[in-house]
């Protein structure tokens, strides 16, 4: 038997969920494959089983995972999924889980169990990541139900979360999706900028997921592609990028990054 795993993350939240995923199939005897979607690979044809998994942003997939999932070549055969999404909050999964599972069912990928992960926010210019303690209690605390959420799929179990959108109300919530995602995620990265601690190192334009990030005169410099995934703002180490810092003082708040994630490898996580 075999499973593809593939999975989108900006600091590693959903790479963490989609590892733990992965090493559920392989303890169940699966042979696994797994990749970023940056290398836009699809799953592997013979698997028996597939497994996604990605962040949630404003109620709904990023516009990237949209993309991949609409690209994917159709299955020669119906493969049972497995999705899950992270998210801050378990009344926060919105319509991502719902868009998953059509998207998935359009390409061949029935989606069997979809289920939210609650992981903490990596939104740092708007909020501040909880110290190391609490980071480390919220990721075994999702590791669990991940461990669940795989275990009972592979025993053949059906689960799908429905649309949720008790934490801002439906209309809240439908205005927040609609401008965020026709309209802010395109304009956010106009707001990204680098203050004097900046010393030009080109560590966010190598690691950008969506390659959204040129160097120019030895400054970073964003382009429409950006998803606001923040690997930029969180991994630079001298805390030099800043997003309407003149509102949210950002660059002062805790930065949120997965200590094993490495980004620069993070195709042979598997």
């Amino acid at each position: 038997m075999k499973a593809s795993v593939r999975y989108f993350s900006g600091t590693g939240n959903s790479w963490r969920i989609a590892l733990e995923c992965a090493e559920r199939f392989r303890a169940a005897g699966y042979a696994i494959d797994m990749e970023s979607i940056r290398a836009a690979a699809p799953p592997d044809p013979a698997a028996d089983a597939a497994a996604f998994c990605f962040p949630t942003h404003a109620l709904d997939l990023p516009r990237n995972a949209v993309a991949y999932l609409r690209g994917l070549p159709a299955a020669a055969r119906p493969t049972p999924a497995l999705l899950l999404v992270t998210g801050g909050h378990d009344d926060n999964c919105g319509w991502s889980i719902e868009t998953g599972v059509r998207l998935l069912a359009e390409r061949g990928y029935p989606v069997r169990f979809g289920e939210l992960i609650s992981m903490t926010t990596n939104w740092t210019p708007f909020h501040s990541t909880p110290d190391d303690d609490e980071v480390g209690r919220m990721i075994e605390v999702a590791l669990q139900k991940a461990d669940s959420c795989a275990d009972r799929f592979i025993a053949g179990e059906s689960r799908i979360k429905p649309i949720c959108l008790r934490r801002f109300g439906a209309v809240g919530s439908t205005v927040l999706r609609t401008l965020y995602h026709r309209r802010g995620v395109y304009q956010l990265w106009k707001f990204f900028e680098v203050g004097s601690r900046c010393n030009g190192c080109g560590l966010c334009a190598r690691q950008c997921p969506t390659d959204s990030i040129r160097m120019k005169d030895g400054k970073p410099v964003w382009s429409g592609g950006c998803v606001q995934c923040m690997r930029c703002f969180n991994y630079c180490p001298r805390r030099a990028i800043r997003q309407m810092e003149f509102l949210l003082h950002g660059s002062r708040h805790r930065a949120h990054k997965l200590k094993e994630f490495n980004p620069a490898a993070e195709r042979n996580t598997a």
